[in-house]
């Protein structure tokens, strides 16, 4: 184990929440992405930003099936492991951590895994006192997830953007997910907004009205596919 500098932790998943809560452990990547060709193994580092309590963390796996769509389904899976699968991390400490696929991805479109650590310990105990001044403890878990992305062995990238006004409309067609990224856009110094941006899976599509005052300014978003990125542009409208 080592110490770390807190400008490494990245975002949060909340696992039970019933406030506003601030994860105790965090990960080095919050997406990995297993390229066709490259050795099948990730390492990630699981931090724990805690200045005086030693978490026991466990590992939860999961492949989604028809990820995006209404359809879509979790199920627990053996095909990525997590070595080890339990550990300690002390506090202000770090532990690294493997993924290793079992196997390469032969069908025809990415795959997608999630992994989850959570703390076993409670990350912190809120009191909830009532109207009739009864005070009830609620322990807190806060843990954090890690997106896997598993490219087929030949990945076939087509991502069709088209305007109509105000409206962006993005259809997927690749056998990828590919990630339009989120920036700031300005019509002019003091005119901005934020584009928030969204993953897009294989076969999904996806719609965004920009604000008053900027249906007809040019774009130029950055989309990131299978850990490369690209450029999708928007001509001005006269």
């Amino acid at each position: 184990m080592r110490r770390f500098s807190l400008k490494s932790a990245l975002g949060i998943l909340a696992m039970t929440c019933s406030s506003i809560a601030t994860a105790n452990i965090t990960l080095s990547q919050a997406i990995i992405v297993f390229q066709p060709g490259e050795r099948p193994i990730h390492t990630i580092e699981v931090i724990n930003i805690d200045d005086k309590r030693t978490f026991a963390v466990k590992t939860n796996v999961v492949e989604v099936t028809n990820p995006g769509g209404q359809d879509q389904v979790s199920e627990k899976s053996r095909s990525l492991v997590v070595a080890p699968n339990a550990f300690e991390v002390a506090a202000q400490n770090t532990r690294n951590v493997r993924l290793m696929l079992r196997k390469r991805n032969k069908s025809d479109i990415e795959k997608v895994y999630r992994v989850t650590f959570t703390p076993e310990a409670p990350s912190r105990t809120v009191v909830e006192e009532k109207p009739d001044g009864i005070k009830t403890k609620i322990d807190i878990i806060v843990g954090m997830g890690a997106l896997i992305l598993v490219p087929p062995q030949e990945i076939k990238y087509k991502l069709e953007a088209s305007r109509e006004g105000a409206k962006l409309s993005f259809v997927n067609n690749s056998n990828i997910s590919t990630e339009i990224q989120p920036r700031t856009i300005c019509k002019t110094e003091d005119k901005c907004f934020r584009f928030n941006g969204t993953r897009i899976y294989p076969g999904r599509s996806w719609e965004y009205q920009l604000p008053d005052g900027f249906e007809k300014v040019g774009l130029a978003l950055s989309v990131r596919a299978a850990g490369k990125y690209s450029a999708v542009e928007f001509a001005p409208i006269d």
